[in-house]
């Protein structure tokens, strides 16, 4: 008796498609818990960047809870001062300039080439 190849198909694909299903609803669960794998260990990255954004909004909120919407005090100066640069002197040497000059070439076809006459024979 033959074995049902179509059923034993079906099967396979079946066991496959469940078996996607479980580890798509896994990684869709550690992505929404901030454990994404792909992404490593940690919620999110702390970058220079959110962490002064951050501050910034704590400061806000420190002064709305005061009363107050300006600053008492002056932002802190941003000014850095500029870093002395070393700029070489430049080199008068000047490199000697190469022509070139390509060589005149003539062309010349190669003679004619006769073919023989075709041989005629009583089977041809």
């Amino acid at each position: 008796m033959k074995p049902n190849r179509v059923k034993g198909t079906f099967n396979a694909l079946a066991a496959v498609g469940a078996l996607f299903c479980a580890v798509f609803v896994l990684l869709s669960a550690q992505m929404v818990l901030g454990h994404d794998p792909a992404l490593g260990a940690g919620k999110a990255s702390k970058t220079k960047a959110s962490l002064k954004a951050r501050q910034a909004e704590t400061i806000r909120k420190a002064r709305i809870k005061r009363g107050t919407d300006t600053a008492e005090t002056p932002p802190a100066s941003t000014y850095v001062p500029p870093q002395p640069t070393y700029v070489e002197p430049q080199q008068s040497y000047v490199e000697p300039q190469q022509t070139y000059v390509q060589p005149q070439q003539t062309y010349q076809a190669p003679p004619q080439y006769v073919a023989p006459a075709p041989v005629q024979s009583t089977t041809s």
